[in-house]
């Protein structure tokens, strides 16, 4: 594809507006991106009868989109963990009714037989009620609860003071004791790592209330054979231990200090059965899952799966060049440490993940990885991706970080795997990302895609070393930014930050040799803000006194 082919089919998704309806009733994972915009990518740029490679396929959303699509596509995904891929299974089986209700009835039999661990008696009606959940604050290394929550015929709340609040604590308090007791034989210590929040000899059964994890114990070991009720539980997991109000999962293991919240996991768990009861059948994707490569254009929208670090992907998992388009959706450095985090599914819904051979840069204290290794590993994952790939083919990769040495580091191992950097492009939106731990000012918002080639022998390099060498770094980066931003908004009026490193001036600081001397955006926006005019909408405008 020529550089005009590829700007003309970029200027089309921007036009694209058709959606996705089908939403996957099974999932858990992070930043997972906009099923309409991978339908505009497939809609826009690829034909009949190409395969696509997703290295890092997590739970595969870009499955809804190939359903969505008119076109008749392959999938190839390789994924190092094997609980997304249990959630991808699911999503693609086409269970019966009749198993759906069985899998229900069993789990029935389980709710009962351990109900009566949340239920206590109400003061009003002197009935047994059964616990929704329960607030409590964390004072002096005791937990301090507030306030009972119950759902039988009517809500009805019990806060500290109330008539009943003292028995229902005391029933709480004694359950605690005694299932703490019980549920050590299943504990485990979790691997150090202060950027999930894991403190040194951290235990398992800390991230839960003591009732949930005996109950949650129980559950793992009566189906532990069943991947249907194992991967139900796997979706809901998140949600099982303790929380803050609204359930943020960003700070995978930070439980707060203030209004914690603890959750009847039996009445979760029965709530996400009854969903899939109700809408598995509506939302069975049209896709065919097949077992080897070779099957996969014999079928129509043939899914192959693949349980393997990309990386040690070989020529009898998928043929070198045999794919059309990689999409994908890479680690970013040390932002998510995915593997780190499934522990908890691994021990609870035995579902296995891969700390040796995952792509993260990671401080832990087993395996640890630095950002050496981090690099040289995906070098290693993206040669093999570079191998993949037909001679005309590209990768469109999700890439989302603000910081210019690591978008640096990044586009140099792309470019040492074989792949050249042809252009980004922005695609924007109004919510900004825990991936972007910085300030609004520093934030790339929306969404940011690479384009990739197989330029094996191209020079991209515009600049000569000694004029790095001889100009000073700031002189240098204005002359850049000034050039790029004045020209992009001469021609598209105004346009927030992220728009400019997208469509153009991260491509132009990388060409020129300057994003691996700059620490953060801090010296891009000082220069903007010299130059140009920031509205309160965070967007630029040209300062005509300054031309």
């Amino acid at each position: 594809m020529t550089e005009i082919e590829l700007n003309k089919k970029i200027g089309e998704l921007h036009a694209n507006k058709n959606s996705v309806i089908k939403k996957d009733l099974i999932t858990f994972y992070w930043t997972r991106k906009n099923p309409n915009l991978i339908l505009n990518i497939l809609d826009t740029f690829l034909d009949n009868g190409d395969v696509i490679y997703d290295p890092f396929m997590g739970s595969a959303p870009i499955l809804y989109s190939m359903d969505k699509c008119g076109k008749n596509l392959s999938f190839v995904g390789s994924e190092i963990n094997e609980m997304p891929i249990s959630f991808t299974k699911f999503n693609l089986s086409d269970l019966s009714e009749d198993r759906l209700n069985e899998a229900r009835k069993k789990y029935q039999t389980f709710f009962e037989k351990y109900k009566d661990l949340y239920e206590y008696k109400s003061p009003q009606y002197r009935e047994q009620i059964t616990l929704s959940k329960l607030v409590f604050d964390v004072q002096d290394g005791e937990n301090k609860v507030k306030t009972f929550y119950f759902s039988n015929q009517e809500k009805i709340t019990i806060n500290e003071g109330n008539e009943g609040f003292e028995s229902c604590l005391k029933d709480y308090i004694e359950r605690c004791n005694e299932l703490a007791m019980k549920a050590k034989d299943y504990d485990v210590e979790l691997i150090a790592n202060s950027r999930i929040a894991v403190k040194e000899g951290m235990l398992l059964s800390q991230l839960f209330n003591p009732i949930n994890f005996f109950v949650l114990t129980q559950f793992s070991k009566e189906f532990q054979n069943d991947s249907i009720m194992l991967t139900v539980l796997s979706s809901v997991l998140h949600l099982c231990r303790l929380t803050d109000l609204k359930s943020q999962s960003q700070f995978p293991y930070w439980v707060p200090k203030k209004d914690v919240v603890e959750r009847n996991i039996l009445l979760l768990i029965m709530k996400k059965i009854n969903e899939i009861v109700k809408g598995k059948k509506s939302n069975t994707l049209n896709l065919t899952l097949v077992d080897t490569f070779n099957e996969l254009q014999s079928q129509n929208k043939g899914v192959l799966i693949i349980n393997k670090p990309s990386q040690l992907i070989t020529t009898e998992d998928i043929p070198n060049n045999s794919i059309d388009y990689v999409i994908t959706d890479p680690p970013y450095f040390d932002q998510v440490a995915y593997s780190e985090y499934l522990k908890i599914w691994e021990h609870i819904c035995h579902l296995k993940s891969n700390l040796n051979d995952e792509i993260i840069f990671s401080n832990r204290k087993v395996a640890p990885s630095n950002e050496q290794q981090y690099l040289d590993n995906l070098t290693k994952c993206f040669s093999v991706v570079a191998k993949k790939l037909k001679e005309d083919g590209i990768a469109i990769i999700f890439f989302k970080d603000s910081k210019p040495k690591n978008i640096h580091l990044f586009l140099k191992a792309m470019e040492n795997s074989g792949l050249a950097f042809i252009r980004a492009l922005h695609v924007g939106n109004k919510k900004y990302t825990y991936k972007q731990n910085t300030t609004q000012d520093t934030t790339v918002d929306g969404e940011c895609l690479f384009f990739f080639d197989k330029g094996f022998n191209r020079k991209i390099f515009a600049y000569k070393e000694e004029d790095v060498e001889t100009k000073n770094l700031k002189g240098r980066t204005e002359e850049v930014v000034k050039k790029f931003a004045l020209g992009y908004l001469q021609k598209n009026k105004e346009a927030s930050l992220g728009e400019l490193y997208d469509n153009g001036l991260l491509y132009a600081l990388y060409v020129n040799d300057i994003l691996r001397k700059i620490s953060s955006s801090k010296i891009i926006v000082e220069i903007l803000n010299e130059n140009f005019i920031l509205q309160g909408n965070r967007r630029y405008l040209i300062d005509q006194a300054k031309i």
